[in-house]
């Protein structure tokens, strides 16, 4: 193997992280559609992997702490997969994670934000079952698209609509 044609491939994927953190999997992805021959980028991957510049449980740590105030676990995992981090430098994140606010309280929050931006007629959801209904649904929803929980949500909507219809859901 050529010596420049290695350090052409390094010095690209160095390139490529230090625009953004990426997987290991992104970097095979970006070396196969450059057509980098698979010895090439297995000595390229070690070296990165060695010397510390790619490592996808930090890569998981990193986006989970920058995302974990505005969605929920489901959301943040899935996208993690997306990206083509393993299951298990998945969970060695969530298991690395500092204590954080809980997903009760981050969907707290995230709703009240959604709330303030929604019309609400709050003397109709009292009397209107429908209407009621139809607010529950949506912010369901809403909460279910940012990746938490039923039992969150669940808990989440209920409390934040009022407390009179709690046993009619």
């Amino acid at each position: 193997m050529d010596q420049k044609y290695y350090e052409k491939w390094l010095n690209y994927t160095l390139y490529l992280l230090s625009l953004k953190m990426r997987s290991r999997a992104e970097i095979i992805k970006k070396l196969g559609e450059k057509q980098v021959d698979e010895n090439t980028q297995r000595l390229v991957l070690n070296f990165l992997t060695e010397n510390r510049f790619l490592d996808d449980v930090q890569f998981a740590l990193t986006y989970i702490e920058a995302k974990q105030k505005s969605y929920g676990p489901y959301r943040l995992k899935a996208y993690l997969k997306q990206k083509g981090v393993s299951p298990e430098d998945i969970e060695g994140a969530f298991d690395r994670l500092e204590d954080g606010p809980s997903s009760y309280e981050v969907a707290k929050v995230v709703l009240d934000k959604k709330m303030a931006t929604t019309t609400i007629d709050w003397d109709r959801i009292k009397t209107d079952y429908a209407y009621k209904n139809k607010m529950y649904q949506k912010f369901s929803m809403f909460l279910a698209g940012r990746g938490f929980s039923g039992d969150v949500i669940k808990k989440v909507v209920r409390e934040r609509l009022t407390d009179e219809f709690i046993d009619e859901f």
